[in-house]
């Protein structure tokens, strides 16, 4: 066998089985901190997708004790809303809605494939941790609020020529 064509072989196989790899990866996404939830609460999950493409997000089955922890509702594909005047746009990406509720306190992992109908292997699949709260576990109201400037309206302090909250009325 000549080195031309031994090379020639090695390619292809080097090429196959890059190919035979590639095709069982897919790409997974999750977030770095759960979602939380007070039990009773819901929240609605997006995640992007195209439906032109024939591709459509799944939910992976729930496990039991997940099933007991949340409800899951999927909405499907939410309805493009042109700006006044716009036309929508044809093949444009949109995004998958999922509501999702707190049924009682306990961790559960959701998780979506994107599959295209035909096709044995997902071509992305992402997840989401979710934490339900009991009542008591709630954080307080304002809790993660950023601090506001002070309202000049309502300023303490005595008035100085230099104060860049003086009132307009000197008082």
């Amino acid at each position: 066998m000549s080195i031309r064509r031994f090379t020639y072989l090695l390619a292809v196989m080097a090429g196959t089985f890059a190919f035979a790899v590639g095709v069982g990866a897919q790409k997974v996404s999750a977030q770095a901190t759960p979602i939380q939830l007070t039990v009773g609460d819901t929240t609605t999950l997006l995640l992007d997708g195209n439906p032109s493409t024939g591709y459509r997000w799944e939910l992976e089955p729930l496990a039991a004790d997940a099933a007991q922890v949340l409800s899951v509702d999927v909405k499907g594909y939410a309805p493009a809303k042109p700006a006044p005047g716009e036309r929508p746009v044809l093949g444009a990406p949109q995004k998958f809605e999922v509501f999702v509720g707190g049924l009682a306190p306990g961790k559960a992992t959701l998780a979506f494939k994107y599959v295209k109908a035909g096709t044995p292997t997902a071509a992305r699949r992402q997840e989401f941790a979710v934490e339900v709260l009991d009542e008591a576990q709630r954080p307080p109201d304002g809790d993660g609020v950023p601090d506001l400037p002070p309202d000049p309206t309502s300023d303490p302090t005595p008035d100085t020529p230099g104060d860049m909250f003086a009132d307009p009325d000197g008082n």
